[in-house]
């Protein structure tokens, strides 16, 4: 398995039960209830490529839950049930811990996906624009980051999830970036702090869309601290993979210039 990108490994591995459970009595009335129910567990263990890391989404006005009148333009949302994490232009707030870079490639022509792979020194100065098999392609560049949300932890009931910023939106990534390096002069690890993830609304020719926006909250506790330490345990064991299908559902309608992070179909 890709470390990084949370690809199927060609192994069949499983996930401990423990490692999908919540992590200590953070919300201790959770804990004392679910108890009560310890019978009920299925030791079965956990099969790793029956477990997804949900992505948080940005909505379009072209994204599908948008067309089907399920979600509004500007809303972020879940990839897997859905669910809506901020209002449109509204914000919640993250606890990042770990970052992957990629590369995303989309056909010039239509936006369709093509492909993502991790970046390498190999393949880091890859063009903007290229030529695979006769397509014209398009490359971007992709900051990953996988998160806890503070409100989860505090409700004792919380999975990571993964957002991923690019095109019009990698500018937000690059100031979590510069936030990660300013915090590791100071000898802290970034999910210290707490940040704010929002959305924007801009225009262009091409028509009105939504970026990512991201601001520094305040620090860390140490029971949300406690929780990314498990997390971020569990995914360097390989033993996660993340939702990708935001990518592999990718239409045509999306302007080329308006791509950015988890476009979120």
């Amino acid at each position: 398995m890709e470390a990084g990108l949370g690809f199927d490994s060609e192994k069949s591995a499983v996930v401990p039960v423990s490692a999908v459970a919540t992590v200590g009595a953070v919300n201790t009335s959770v804990a004392v209830a679910a108890k009560k129910y310890d019978d009920l567990f299925d030791d079965t263990p956990v099969d790793k490529r029956d477990f997804l890391i949900p992505k948080l989404l940005l909505m379009q006005g072209v994204s599908k839950l948008v067309a089907e009148e399920k979600a509004r333009a500007g809303e972020i949302r879940g990839s897997i049930d859905q669910n809506k994490i901020a209002e449109k232009e509204g914000s919640v707030e993250i606890i990042p811990f770990k970052v992957f870079k990629t590369w995303v490639t989309l056909a010039k022509k239509g936006n369709e996906f093509i492909s993502q792979v991790e970046m390498t020194p190999e393949n880091y100065n890859k063009p903007r624009e290229d030529i695979l098999d006769g397509v014209e392609v398009l490359n971007f560049e992709t900051l990953n980051y996988y998160l806890l949300l503070p409100e989860e932890i505090k409700q004792g009931m919380f999975l990571p999830y993964v957002v991923s910023f690019r095109s019009t939106s990698y500018t937000a990534g690059k100031t979590l970036e510069t936030h990660r390096a300013r915090l590791q002069e100071f000898g802290k690890p970034l999910p210290f702090k707490t940040f704010k993830l929002g959305s924007s609304q801009k225009k262009n020719d091409k028509g009105t869309y939504f970026v990512y926006t991201i601001s520094e909250s305040r620090n860390s506790t140490d029971a949300e601290l406690e929780a990314v330490k498990h997390w971020n345990s569990v995914i360097k064991q390989g033993m996660v993979k993340v939702d990708h299908a935001d990518l592999e559902e990718r239409t045509s309608q999306v302007p080329t210039d308006t791509v950015q992070a988890g476009d979120q179909y």
